[in-house]
């Protein structure tokens, strides 16, 4: 599912303007089994002649401990810390 809307991330920034990004968040297998989370930041910067943009830059950084730590969260923020059962 994430291959999917990094696909769809890819495509969507030919139609952006200059100065604009997508910022996306997706999964990928781990080398040692598992899945880590990253996140990519791509913002176009070479256009043809007819302004399609044909190049781009991309930032991509790990954010697995981020959203570890998000998920810890919302299950706490749902469960009962005594029995772990929903609130």
């Amino acid at each position: 599912a994430d291959r999917v809307r990094v696909r769809a991330s890819d495509a969507e920034v030919a139609d952006l303007d200059d100065g604009e990004s997508v910022i996306l968040r997706f999964r990928v297998h781990a080398p040692g089994g598992g899945h880590l989370w990253l996140s990519r930041r791509t913002t176009p910067f070479a256009r043809d002649r007819s302004g399609v943009a044909r190049q781009a830059l991309s930032v991509v950084r790990d954010v697995s401990a981020i959203v570890d730590a998000e998920h810890r969260l919302e299950h706490a923020a749902l469960h009962d810390p005594l029995t772990g059962l929903p609130n």
